[in-house]
């Protein structure tokens, strides 16, 4: 190119400078175009190679479908208690709750803290006590229930303990409040450890048989917080699933006697028996109305409904605690079934 230049610049006479603004007019839009079309050339994308080309296809992961559980369900909607809860009785997870830590009075369930405080400072429980004569003047016009042991009688702790549970006798809790602490009042304040030391907040006992009194409290929920540490002691879980129990011969009843399990025999009267429903402990007053905590084994797994405040009268044939647990146990089984 230069000597085109050279060859025009001589023909046409140019100065030195014209040649030098010539050579820059030709030479810089050159220069322009040359960068631009390395930029183009720069910027087209590289050919893939086959391993690129190949398609690869990521599948979406599947939104798992919850499986339903009785969580989804409410089973008190018919039923004839003011409180209640159901709860797995080997996770404790709640599975329904109605009023669950509302105050109420706990009534003769009293006696499974009675029985599990016991079971907790008596190693023997084959050795022995005399029943005092004040034990039944501290129960007389109270309206306690009595499993029909008497004053001077020498029983064996175990048989004071189906006594507590099964008949819920009154006497049986004293006598064992006497024979581990000295005096109700001391063994009282057992109960009351006990109770902070399992996590039972909003319950405060003032006697060991579940006679009314206003700072004698608990909850439905604290109420199964008790029955699943109960069922932890294997004697304590037998003598509550036992339909009956025959006394050791003593210094009154030479031939023992035999009392029943309340619970249980509510079960039969209604011609359910314990298919369904292992056991546990019913309890009233006038003032707390019907109460039952209770455990079921359904497909092999249990589950405990503690249920209060059910105003009805057991002296006229009322059992609607006992209707309850059946009810809710049963839509339970149904449910679970489906």
């Amino acid at each position: 190119m230069h000597w085109v230049i050279m060859f025009f610049m001589k023909k046409i006479k140019l100065k030195p400078a014209a040649y030098l603004l010539l050579l820059l007019i030709i030479l810089i839009p050159l220069i322009i175009i040359g960068i631009a079309l390395k930029s183009c050339g720069n910027s087209e994308e590289p050919v893939p190679t086959e391993e690129e080309t190949t398609e690869t296809t990521v599948e979406a992961t599947p939104t798992p479908t919850p499986t339903p559980t009785p969580w989804d369900t409410n089973f008190f909607t018919n039923i004839n208690s003011s409180n209640a809860i159901l709860i797995d009785a080997e996770t404790g997870d709640t599975i329904n709750e109605l009023l669950p830590d509302t105050r109420m009075y706990p009534a003769s369930m009293t006696k499974m803290m009675t029985a599990l405080v016991v079971f907790d400072n008596v190693t023997d429980l084959d050795s022995t006590t005399t029943l005092d004569q004040h034990i039944f003047d501290d129960l007389f016009g109270n309206d306690a229930s009595s499993a029909g042991f008497e004053n001077g009688e020498t029983v064996s702790i175990r048989d004071l303990l189906y006594g507590c549970m099964l008949p819920s006798g009154a006497e049986c809790c004293l006598g064992l409040a006497d024979y581990v602490a000295g005096s109700e009042a001391e063994f009282v304040e057992l109960m009351n450890e006990k109770a902070a030391e399992l996590g039972m907040i909003n319950t405060h006992f003032t006697n060991c048989t579940g006679l009314q009194d206003e700072q004698h409290f608990s909850t439905v929920r604290d109420m199964s917080i008790l029955l699943r540490a109960l069922l932890q002691k294997p004697i304590l879980r037998t003598i509550i699933t036992s339909p009956s129990y025959t006394v050791s011969p003593t210094n009154m009843h030479p031939e023992g006697f035999t009392f029943y399990n309340t619970l249980i025999n509510g079960l039969n009267n209604r011609g359910y028996g314990t298919d369904l429903i292992r056991g546990g402990k019913t309890g009233y007053t006038a003032a707390a109305g019907q109460c039952l905590a209770s455990f079921a084994v359904i497909n092999g797994h249990e589950y405990i409904l503690v249920t209060a405040g059910a105003m009805g009268d057991p002296y006229n044939g009322d059992a609607l605690h006992i209707d309850d647990a059946i009810m809710v146990y049963q839509s339970l089984q149904d449910y679970l079934m489906i």
